[in-house]
């Protein structure tokens, strides 16, 4: 299935493309597109150029779903490696506070 729609076309602030390189077909994977009614890009710095008119040619259902229950598993792993290494500076920080303890008792 296809759809097509038309998207508003940004350079990023921090683009070195001029108005002359836009023309080169290789430039257009350096443009953000948003939709029409988004004001987000240019309150952040980036530059309007265009519009665009993309046609979309969807996966199957099946495949959208296996590819998004992929995505997730991935954010999982990585939340869990996150929470893992904030919760071992953590123990760490309290194991150095009972050897501060443990050595002032000793005094």
């Amino acid at each position: 299935m296809e759809v097509t729609g038309i998207l508003n076309a940004f350079i990023s602030p921090s683009s070195s493309i001029s108005p002359k390189h836009l023309t080169d077909p290789a430039c257009l994977e350096m443009v953000t597109y948003w939709d029409l009614g988004s004001t987000c890009p240019v309150n952040n710095g980036f530059t309007l150029v265009g519009t665009a008119r993309i046609t979309l040619t969807l996966l199957d259902s099946d495949t959208i779903t296996t590819n998004k229950i992929s995505a997730l598993k991935e954010e999982a792993k990585t939340i869990r490696a996150e929470a893992t290494a904030k919760v071992t500076r953590i123990e760490g920080k309290i194991q150095q506070l009972l050897c501060i303890e443990n050595s002032a008792g000793a005094k």
